[in-house]
């Protein structure tokens, strides 16, 4: 949910905003009767907080997932480690209901969205990801008129670590350039 968390922000404060890097998010009010609307609802109902208080499903079930590649066992560790302790577990089935429930905000935060129209944006978008149709890659692009999207053919949730060597210089020209620099990913398009 960082996606919405950072458009948030920057809709109420649009003059800290130069530009917007955004990957695979949302920023509107999400509907119980699509793919990720059901994961709210089922991750983040009485069902996924069982399975991730009793069993840390959720952080364990999403790396294992919700990355193409394979991980060093070192790194999938740093991602699932904050919800070992059982007193820490309860946010990761509490954070995917508010999909679902946090409608206000989401308003709040769809209504941002014109005043950061103007805005240079580089967006990543993984393909593999079902929670993120491309309508949300066209509803983005719209918002952001001077857009450059890179689609990742071989990515999923957590797209950056399956296409770091893609993003990693495509932010680094996106920032230090002033008309948005080129780079494709392997096997994908820039639209």
């Amino acid at each position: 949910m960082c996606g919405p968390i950072g458009l948030g922000f920057a809709g109420r404060r649009p003059e800290l905003v130069r530009r917007v890097v955004l990957g695979s998010t949302w920023a509107w009010p999400t509907s119980a009767d699509t793919p990720r609307g059901k994961f709210s609802m089922i991750v983040g109902g009485p069902v996924g907080e069982f399975a991730q208080v009793n069993f840390n499903a959720f952080a364990a079930l999403g790396i294992e997932n919700g990355i193409v590649r394979e991980l060093p066992a070192d790194v999938a560790d740093v991602y699932v480690r904050p919800f070992r302790p059982l007193d820490r577990r309860g946010i990761a089935a509490f954070y995917p209901g508010q999909i679902t429930a946090a409608t206000d905000y989401f308003e709040e935060v769809e209504a941002g969205l014109p005043r950061l129209a103007d805005r240079k944006a580089l967006l990543f978008w993984a393909l593999k990801d079902v929670g993120f149709p491309g309508s949300d890659t066209a509803r983005f692009e719209a918002t952001f008129p001077d857009h450059r999207t890179i689609q990742l053919p071989d990515a999923d949730h957590f797209f950056f670590e399956d296409a770091a060597e893609v993003m990693i210089p495509a932010i680094r020209a996106f920032i230090a350039s002033s008309p948005i620099a080129s780079a494709t990913a392997p096997g994908g398009r820039d639209r």
